[in-house]
């Protein structure tokens, strides 16, 4: 993060954070008979939709306050990681 800088750094992980949901989406519709359809691709498609206004709230707001938006974003990271162990449960 210090030789690329954190908005990259943030825009990367969001990336890739991004396609492990469109993995998860599409799994649960190719795998729909292993898994609960409607968990998977429901609780997926909500938690990429939460990361995306995520993104849109870190890039909006770094530009005033990068050190608090930085520390927001990245405790929303982790919020999206314990939903993730909550949406297990149904799947």
């Amino acid at each position: 993060a210090t030789r690329l800088g954190p908005n990259r750094v943030a825009k990367a992980a969001a990336a890739v954070l991004g396609l492990n949901y469109a993995s998860a989406v599409i799994q649960g519709l190719v795998f729909s008979n292993s898994f609960n359809t409607v968990a998977m691709v429901g609780g997926h498609l909500a938690l990429a939709a939460l990361l995306a206004r995520n993104v849109a709230r870190y890039l909006r707001n770094s530009q005033t306050n990068l050190a608090t938006s930085l520390k927001v974003y990245y405790k929303q990271i982790w919020d999206l990681f314990y939903l993730e162990y909550a949406l297990y449960i149904f799947i």
